[in-house]
């Protein structure tokens, strides 16, 4: 009897548990199947109801990006969120869904938007985003980064400088050549100058402004090295670039504007403020079978990738 007990231990040991041991030795992990891992930063709901910031992660993901990007991408914008989170929290274990100012799909909303297939496939996708990137965001000097980003740079992302005034070390201008691909790149409206001088005039005064002399009174005022413009000038009076962007609905304040077949014609330059990741660029190098901490450090220069245990 004795010897049959010893024999079954020796089956068990030799086909199942060493096994596991092995298994967990070669991931590095040694916890249940059933456990997750919990970032211990609670983050609660208009409803009242609390999460774990890495349960609330793949709906922030969903609002800021491209969902059929790479998976590097996806990886990428992970760290973009989690880091984001943590410098909007600035300290604090827990904090209300409505006070950040984070794009995010609600959980109705992100299963309202995609069929069940689709919206399963997608969900798997942004998990594996998070958990493969668990924890970890980006520090400079020991603090949580601004993780600015946007979708389509003009070949070029800018600094923090030369848009708001403000010299930030990691969001400088970097290569993003391969943006001009984009089908983004590139925007051009028309709009008819009656229309035009209606919404010009829900902004400022515009006395004398019609559309026979709309051409004439419209210039481009101050702007950025790179083309962002600053101001427009509307006959003595002058127009906030990015109210401008806003007025017409620009996917940039990098923009000139000229007479073309009797409209009054606006070509766009990238998409977004163009600080920081660019994600069309961010795609293209995970194509490249670039990583995405090789991809964040590109980015943004002179950061630190780290958990945040640490």
């Amino acid at each position: 009897m004795k010897d049959k007990v010893t024999n079954w231990a020796a089956f068990f040991i030799t086909t199942l548990f060493l096994p596991y041991c092995f298994t967990m030795m070669v991931s590095g992990t040694y916890v249940s199947s059933q456990e997750k891992y919990q970032s211990k930063i609670t983050l609660i709901d208009a409803e009242g109801e609390k999460m774990d910031m890495e349960e609330f992660l793949p709906y922030v993901i969903a609002g800021e990006i491209d969902l059929e990007s790479e998976e590097e991408t996806l990886k990428v914008q992970a760290v973009i969120a989690r880091t984001n989170l943590m410098h909007q929290l600035n300290g604090k274990k827990e904090g209300k869904i409505k006070d950040l100012t984070l794009a995010y799909l609600e959980p109705e909303e992100f299963e309202n938007s995609f069929g069940e297939k689709k919206q399963e496939r997608i969900m798997k996708n942004l998990k594996k985003a998070v958990n493969e990137t668990t924890g970890k965001v980006l520090i400079y000097e020991g603090g949580y980064i601004d993780a600015l980003y946007h979708q389509v740079s003009i070949g070029t992302t800018v600094s923090a400088e030369e848009i708001y005034g403000k010299k930030v070390p990691y969001l400088i201008g970097v290569d993003s050549s391969q943006d001009v691909e984009s089908e983004n790149y590139m925007t051009i409206m028309e709009i008819e100058k009656e229309e035009a001088v209606e919404k010009i005039k829900t902004k400022i005064n515009g006395d004398g402004l019609t559309k026979e002399n709309l051409i004439e009174n419209l210039k481009i005022g101050e702007k950025t090295e790179s083309g962002f413009v600053k101001t427009v000038l509307i006959g003595k009076e002058k127009l906030p670039g990015e109210e401008w962007k806003e007025l017409f609905a620009l996917p940039s304040t990098n923009f000139y504007l000229e007479e073309y077949e009797g409209k009054l014609r606006m070509i766009t330059l990238g998409k977004g403020h163009c600080i920081g990741l660019s994600q069309y660029g961010a795609n293209e190098m995970a194509k490249e079978e670039k990583s995405y901490k090789e991809i964040l450090k590109w980015y943004y220069p002179g950061t630190k990738i780290t958990t945040l245990e640490k």
